[in-house]
């Protein structure tokens, strides 16, 4: 007869691997995430030069990031969404200028360094190259990310 308290697990069963393999696990965590915005997102603008198209696409891109957003949630904790506005990749370090929005980016968790609530920054790894694995470090203002 096997005594279960002296067996010991060999392999634990990662959550993020579940999520990857698994059809079942992956539409339970999917399904919850889209069920937390199924009611729809309401995006305006206070400008009036702003066309429908322009936030309907805003809008798409929001709630996908969101959507990203949340599933990575569960598993790693505090999720970052870049409100990307017109300015260079070098102005990040600013405060953002919300007049400039133009799009909505999910930030890899595994690329941000976040040194607390005591700092106005973050730092982000960007590839800056596509046929190289180099990246670069670019430091973001607080002000121009959403965070979950």
């Amino acid at each position: 007869m096997c005594d279960l308290r002296k067996v010991k697990l060999l392999d634990k069963i990662s959550s993020l691997e579940l999520y990857k393999y698994s059809i079942f696990f992956r539409n339970y965590i999917e399904n919850v995430t889209e069920d937390c915005l199924k009611n729809g997102l309401i995006l305006e603008s206070i400008s009036s030069n702003v066309s429908e198209f322009e936030l309907s696409r805003l809008k798409a891109q929001l709630k996908n990031a969101l959507l990203n957003c949340i599933i990575s949630y569960r598993f790693h904790g505090i999720r970052y969404i870049l409100v990307k506005t017109k300015d260079k990749l070098l102005d990040l370090e600013e405060p953002v200028n919300i007049e400039l929005l133009i799009r909505f980016e999910y930030l890899d968790y595994k690329s941000i360094r976040d040194s607390g609530i005591d700092f106005d920054h973050i730092t982000y790894k960007v590839k800056i190259n596509n046929k190289d694995n180099s990246y670069d470090t670019v430091k973001i203002h607080k002000s121009r990310l959403i965070i979950l």
